[in-house]
């Protein structure tokens, strides 16, 4: 009973912070969005207060009595001051990284406040915490999530909170940044046959293709007129042996088709991590390749953008695990 009275309270609570403060990349905190309420600490205080106040009017002491009025001055001040240092700061939701299964999440935001703001908290919904001091200006805040299954996941609302200067009160915000990651697979090392796979792109000189510019010295050519001089074999030339320029190729291997079907693993999820592996390393090697998953096809290309399609499909492929 109390399990479906806490998730009655959370739905209703998070439909009502989504009617009331809607996603946005970047959210200025006002009073409209923040909240602001005595702490443990805050509420013993003001009883410790009253009890002072009742002592000395009980026993007619005016010096007591003026202690207790000057500690509840001291804590409607910091009730002003607690909020003021929440109040103005803008906040903007910064590009994601790459996100992998099984790691640890990094997100980040930008803040800015324009005035000198002092002991923040940041996290997410049962996530740790990150504290920062001495905000000014701007300031990029890195906000660390535990580890997620591949998909696409929306974090939900970062909590803002500060309890500056004092402790009697905690202001705190919940914004919602959008902040929507994709969490692609795990990416594991292959076994023998993944090797031969990886090894497609790096060393099978029959299925490459020679470019006449590269790095790797293919011979020597007569000198022709109008050729670059910074090619030209010297030591040959200063022997008497005539002038040669020399010849420089690069092996550019052919493209590569990555199918699912045809990668062997345990369960789709290492099937999909072999793929994740194999795409990071065509990627490196500059390897043209295409991607087969179940009769989704992504055309064959290379270049990091490439790399990111071929990812994102992985992560997505069977609707992936929110």
């Amino acid at each position: 009973m109390v399990n479906i009275l806490k998730q009655w309270f959370d739905k209703t609570w998070q439909r009502w912070l989504k009617q009331r403060f809607p996603g946005q990349q970047t959210v200025t905190l006002d009073r409209s969005n923040i909240f602001i309420f005595p702490t443990v600490f805050g509420c013993c205080y003001v009883l410790l207060c009253l009890l002072l106040f009742l002592l000395g009017t009980n026993y007619q002491n005016n010096l007591i009595v003026l202690l207790s009025m000057l500690l509840i001055s001291v804590f409607l001040t910091t009730l002003l001051k607690c909020y003021q240092n929440l109040a103005g700061i803008e906040l903007t939701g910064l590009e994601r990284g790459e996100h992998f299964a099984q790691q640890p999440l990094t997100v980040y935001c930008q803040l800015r406040a324009k005035k000198l703001r002092h002991g923040f908290v940041f996290n997410y919904k049962n996530q740790s915490q990150t504290l920062l001091d001495n905000i000014n200006n701007e300031n990029k805040v890195r906000v660390d999530i535990g580890p997620k299954s591949r998909g696409n996941h929306d974090l939900g609302r970062l909590t803002i909170a500060s309890i500056y200067p004092l402790g009697l009160f905690r202001a705190w915000s919940h914004v919602d940044l959008s902040h929507q990651v994709v969490v692609f697979p795990n990416p594991l090392p292959h076994q023998a046959e993944f090797v031969a796979i990886e090894q497609a792109g790096r060393k099978d000189h029959s299925s490459a293709t020679n470019l006449p510019a590269g790095d790797d010295f293919a011979g020597l050519n007569a000198f022709r007129p109008g050729e670059s001089l910074k090619h030209v074999a010297w030591k040959r030339v200063a022997q008497g042996r005539g002038m040669y320029t020399k010849h420089f190729e690069q092996q550019v291997s052919e493209p590569q088709w990555l199918d699912l079907d045809q990668i062997a693993g345990n369960s789709l999820e290492q099937k999909l991590s072999f793929l994740c592996h194999i795409v990071n390393d065509f990627s490196h090697l500059n390897v043209e390749f295409g991607l087969n998953l179940a009769g989704k096809k992504l055309a064959v290309s290379s270049g990091n953008n490439h790399r990111l399609q071929a990812l994102t499909m992985l992560a997505n492929h069977g609707g992936g695990h929110d």
